[in-house]
């Protein structure tokens, strides 16, 4: 099928799919979707040697199992037989792929709802969705956590690891290893501190036997619970815009200053330096700004900040994420604080 024919079709199937009535509902049919992808893999797994009747499965490693290993040559693919696909699993791959289609479909039709705005406004890939509703799978259905255990063959690991998230994610070794660079530092995931990464007991671990989870405050936002990350406690503030409640009061000739930096400002994103000493309104001004533009404030102290000896930079990945995900106004506050030399470290400002 040409480039364009996939687009017709696309373009068909968002405008005939039933939009989703709230973010819940949608939140749900993408964890459905999600709960697709894990039982692919379940049967997968059974299909290649996995005993659901063994009790002791994942505790101990046979002669057996190392004979395997041992047989096996780089790149074999835990779920895959040499000899190909199994019947029974056949018609798996288009089962999933249908239902991701039809997610995005959906998702396309639905405006303003929290997950397919978080999708769009974070510029997720298909792949990388995929990741982010396998990892949050566990925060909204502990049963994932022993789902995940068992195809991990570990009781233990009750979180997937990069390494499965790549099996969840592929069926050919090659595949595996282009998908590897979504569980980077600087994969969009990860920088903009959606997901995290970490290893189990503190010991130094591979990429492949990291842990993942979704930061907390990405599933309290998925879930309608406004606020911020817990870790800006003391340090920043929200403030959600009220409907009912005029914007704040200014002196006409700062008022309209701001309401043309506002207007020239690209898609409605202004970034706008205040200065001057304590009172002469550079809150209230923040404060005009979010009202205008109909946002959330989001106040961020970095003396406090660099008073508590936190690290700036990441409190600032923070604030930033946060005001991503709610479209709110930063304000940050307390720069003095920060400045060598009279500038602000260039890392830090980057």
């Amino acid at each position: 099928m040409s480039a364009e024919a996939e687009t017709a079709v696309r373009s068909a199937q968002a405008a005939t799919a039933a939009p989703f009535a709230d973010s819940r509902q949608q939140l749900l049919a993408a964890l459905a979707y999600a709960d697709l992808r894990v039982r692919w893999a379940v049967a997968r797994a059974r299909a290649h040697g996995l005993d659901p009747a063994d009790e002791f499965r994942g505790l101990y490693i046979t002669e057996g199992q190392v004979d395997a290993l041992l047989e096996n040559g780089l790149g074999y693919h835990v779920w895959s037989k040499p000899n190909g696909q199994q019947p029974e699993l056949a018609e798996w791959p288009d089962t999933v792929a249908h239902a991701r289609r039809q997610l995005a479909a959906r998702n396309q039709a639905s405006k303003d709802l929290l997950l397919g705005d978080l999708i769009d406004n974070f510029d997720l890939s298909a792949a990388e969705v995929d990741v982010l509703l396998l990892t949050l799978a566990p925060e909204i259905d502990p049963r994932y956590e022993r789902l995940y255990s068992y195809l991990q063959d570990d009781v233990t690991k009750k979180r997937p690891s990069v390494d499965l998230m790549l099996n969840l994610l592929s069926d050919r070794f090659e595949e595996k290893l282009a998908l590897r660079r979504y569980f980077t530092d600087e994969a969009t995931l990860f920088r903009s501190r959606l997901l995290e990464r970490g290893s189990d007991g503190g010991r130094e671990a591979t990429l492949l036997s990291q842990t993942l989870r979704p930061a907390a405050r990405v599933v309290e936002h998925l879930l309608g619970i406004p606020g911020l990350d817990s870790q800006l406690s003391g340090v920043a503030e929200l403030m959600l815009h009220d409907d009912t409640a005029e914007c704040p009061q200014l002196p006409e000739t700062l008022l309209r200053r701001l309401e043309e930096a506002v207007e020239a400002a690209p898609d409605e994103r202004p970034m706008l330096a205040f200065r001057g000493p304590y009172g002469v309104g550079k809150r209230r001004a923040a404060e005009h700004v979010a009202c205008r533009l109909n946002r959330p404030l989001i106040t961020t102290n970095l003396a406090a900040l660099a008073a508590q000896d936190a690290d700036l930079s990441e409190a600032l990945r923070l604030a930033l994420r946060d005001g991503r995900l709610l479209h709110a106004v930063v304000y940050l506050v307390g720069w003095d604080a920060v400045l060598k030399d009279g500038r602000p470290p260039l890392g830090l400002f980057r």
